[in-house]
């Protein structure tokens, strides 16, 4: 346990009915790891995701999410989709902003992050 939180994230969209999408590690307000499926990218899945646990972060702790990786060739969707909800990258950790919870994202239903233990 050590204070990580794993959750599985369930989608539902216009498209499809609800379904495992990917899997969510968290400590605290730092997002450790995220695995989502190819299936989900470019629906607005990814978006929706970041922005629900930007605003349930900045809710439960007053403090601002944060994302870690280090950006290679094959993960620079991530980056783009971080800057896309206004956070800002510095040394390999991304911040929300108070900015990232009033970017408009697609309309799509999660299932799980609700329960999420933050």
């Amino acid at each position: 346990d050590r204070g990580y939180s794993v959750t599985v994230l369930e989608v539902t969209d216009k498209y499809n009915p609800q379904e495992i999408m990917g899997v969510l590690v968290m400590k605290d307000e730092v997002v450790d790891s995220i695995v989502i499926s190819c299936r989900a990218f470019g629906k607005g899945i990814e978006q929706a995701i970041f922005h629900v646990l930007t605003k349930q972060t900045f809710e439960r702790f007053a403090r601002a999410l944060r994302v870690e990786f280090i950006k290679t060739s094959k993960n620079h969707i991530v980056a783009d989709i971080l800057s896309g909800l206004k956070f800002t990258e510095q040394d390999g950790s991304w911040t929300a902003s108070a900015d990232s919870i009033s970017v408009a994202i697609p309309a799509v239903t999660l299932s799980g992050l609700e329960e999420l233990p933050l």
